[in-house]
């Protein structure tokens, strides 16, 4: 599990591009234990956040390190999918 850019356009890869991976590689090297995935998506108007995370805290620091970099998110498509929680019938 690794950070990943996808294409800034469908032509490969550029410069950007590569920033952008090592972005989401630092960011994971530091917050692995918060986030499981992260993908930074290059747009026109801005980034695309995407990735899972155990909980909403880890969620926002995800969204709260790429904005320290000046970047502008335009979605934060980061999904919380934290431990199944047993529930135990009242009795």
């Amino acid at each position: 599990m690794s950070g990943s850019i996808a294409p800034l356009s469908e032509h490969g890869a550029s410069a950007e591009n590569l920033d952008m991976e090592r972005l989401a590689a630092d960011i994971l090297g530091r917050h692995r234990s918060r986030v499981r995935e992260l993908r930074i998506v290059v747009t026109p108007k801005g980034v695309v956040i995407r990735g899972r995370s155990a909980t909403f805290y880890g969620k926002q620091v995800m969204l709260h390190e790429v904005r320290l970099r000046g970047l502008v998110v335009i979605a934060n498509e980061i999904v919380v999918a934290g431990a199944p929680v047993s529930v135990v019938p009242a009795g």
